[in-house]
């Protein structure tokens, strides 16, 4: 059985949580850096970076692992894609060829 990385998974046979996966997930479950960095396409540095520049909110503590809690990692994207949707929204740009 290989680690996904998320508490409580029963996944199996995978390395990564996948993408199809994230969207059932309860908000609550804590999963580890390697899953928040799959999640933001970043290597887990980049990860520590983030949160050591405010991007990222810190890691919840379990004894001597980092983890994060899915909801923070989920908000994080809806906010990222607003922001994003707004500025092309503003630019004028539509979605086709430019």
């Amino acid at each position: 059985m290989t680690d996904t990385g998320i508490a409580g998974s029963d996944t199996t046979d995978t390395k990564f949580v996948n993408s199809e996966s994230v969207v059932g997930l309860k908000d609550d479950r804590l999963i580890n850096i390697k899953t928040v960095a799959h999640i933001l396409g970043v290597c887990p540095r980049t990860v520590n970076r983030m949160v050591a520049a405010g991007e990222l909110p810190p890691p919840v503590r379990v004894r001597t692992a980092s983890r994060w809690y899915m909801s923070e990692i989920v908000s994080l994207l809806a906010k990222l894609k607003q922001c994003r949707e707004k500025s092309l929204f503003q630019s004028g740009h539509t979605g086709g060829t430019v």
